[in-house]
């Protein structure tokens, strides 16, 4: 009971599923202290990389962010009040805890460094929470009044948790708090450097490791301009936003949808705070410096070289039904129909096609893409060499001739028949000059990325 009292309290505490990760918090060349990552002989501060890590904590579709805080919070909580009590928790008390757990796990054929291995979670980290854990027991037991010969529950300390935070003022509003603080609880401040910290040590990992990344770009980008005698201006930015615009209202996927809005649910940024995150601001220099560093021979020799990037274009249409024979579900929660009932389906279906019906108004009955069924599944022209489709389905467009009806294709969506209106020639190369210069200018930052000597260290210690 105990040992499971423990772990499950551990793991509310942490409030983020730890996972092992294909990522190193410490890696590459030795980095000074007080920075967080060298590239050549840029030294990159913690400033810089937990802004970019916090406007990735912050993104509305990063659960992960508000989990590690509210168990701030909770800690903060906790600490606050033990320390108010004089409740404390020595390290012989952590060492018997520590042992008891290891020695049950060494029953079922396994350690605590291994689980913590496998987790990712540091040692100290585990007994930080620990601390934390046993201190809330105290707490409860207290306030609960629970004998001490019972076993102190997790739901009982849950409960001391839910009404602590009913009687004291937790703030987490930006606007409201000192920079660089993320919130208050009990008049105890969080820091974003505590939050960041946590998050690189647990599940949160792999972001905190392309936020670094991300930093580091933003660093080779800058020193690409500067080589160059290039500024990245305002304009540069407004004028990136233009094209940012320009694409969304092209894409069919997108249409009525107000495009600072789309932002705003998708970064959780507004437009000012969209135009100046470092991604946006790695792509406009980007943009900047294929108008700048390349000529027209550059521009004429890569048109030339990968012709297939830019045509023939094809415009097709499909039609798909969602399939699976690996028991994966559909929207509904019910498993979808296998490869072969799909397939026979799209069969039926093209036999009405050939008696006659139109492959747009088949595609607006059947087809379960709800992203092209309204256009009967028409989707944006492209180039075989730059298919956003995947490979088998990309194949079978190529394959067909105008007019033509593919035989049922398998992708990892499901099933498709594809049906090809129209094959038109490449643009000329003036038409996608802006193209094809942002495409040398990645591949220099790229090749720039690869010799560059690099490391960083993100454990905020």
């Amino acid at each position: 009971m105990r040992l499971t009292l423990i772990l499950a309290l551990f793991a509310v505490l942490l409030t983020a599923q730890s996972q092992k990760e294909d990522t190193a918090l410490v890696t590459g060349d030795a980095v000074p202290s007080g920075a967080v990552a060298v590239l050549d002989q840029i030294v990159i501060g913690e400033p810089e990389f937990i802004a970019e890590a916090m406007r990735r904590l912050n993104m509305p579709n990063n659960t992960d962010g508000r989990r590690l805080l509210d168990g701030l919070v909770q800690e903060a909580l906790i600490t606050a009040e033990a320390t108010r009590r004089n409740i404390g928790v020595s390290d012989d008390d952590i060492a018997k805890k520590v042992a008891i757990l290891d020695e049950a796990l060494k029953g079922q054929g396994t350690s605590l460094d291994a689980e913590m291995a496998k987790s990712g979670v540091s040692r100290d980290i585990f007994v930080a929470k620990l601390r934390t854990t046993l201190a809330l027991e105290q707490l409860a037991r207290e306030d609960l009044k629970i004998p001490s010969a019972e076993v102190v529950t997790g739901a009982q300390q849950q409960a001391w948790i839910k009404n602590r935070v009913s009687q004291v003022t937790i703030v987490t509003d930006r606007t409201k708090l000192p920079e660089g603080v993320v919130a208050t609880a009990d008049g105890q401040s969080i820091s974003a450097r505590t939050l960041v910290r946590m998050a690189s040590q647990t599940g949160s990992r792999r972001e905190m490791v392309k936020a670094v990344e991300t930093v580091m770009q933003h660093a080779l980008v800058q020193t690409a301009l500067k080589s160059r005698a290039i500024t990245l201006t305002e304009a540069d930015l407004e004028a990136n936003v233009a094209r940012k615009k320009a694409a969304f209202a092209a894409n069919p996927q997108f249409a009525a949808i107000d495009f600072a809005e789309f932002i705003r649910q998708q970064t959780g940024a507004d437009m000012d705070g969209y135009r100046h995150s470092l991604p946006f601001v790695i792509d406009a220099a980007i943009w900047r410096l294929g108008q700048n560093a390349f000529n027209e021979t550059d521009v004429k020799k890569a048109y030339e070289t990968d012709i297939d990037q830019f045509g023939p274009l094809r415009t097709v249409r499909h039609i798909l039904i969602a399939a699976s024979d690996s028991g994966r579900k559909g929207p509904d929660g019910k498993p979808l129909p296998s490869i072969d009932k799909a397939s026979a389906q799209l069969v039926a279906i093209r036999k009405e096609l050939e008696g006659g019906k139109t492959f747009e108004s088949l595609a607006r009955l059947y087809s379960e893409d709800k992203g092209t069924k309204l256009s009967g599944g028409k989707l944006p022209p492209f180039a075989p060499g730059a298919s956003p489709f995947h490979a088998a389905f990309t194949q079978a467009a190529v394959g067909l001739k105008v007019g033509g009806t593919s035989d049922p294709v398998v992708t990892t969506d499901g099933v498709h028949l594809i049906h090809l209106e129209k094959i038109e020639p490449a643009p000329p190369m003036k038409d996608v000059e802006g193209t094809i210069r942002e495409a040398l200018a990645r591949k220099l930052l790229q090749e720039s990325w690869l010799k560059a000597r690099r490391g960083w260290d993100i454990r905020l210690n």
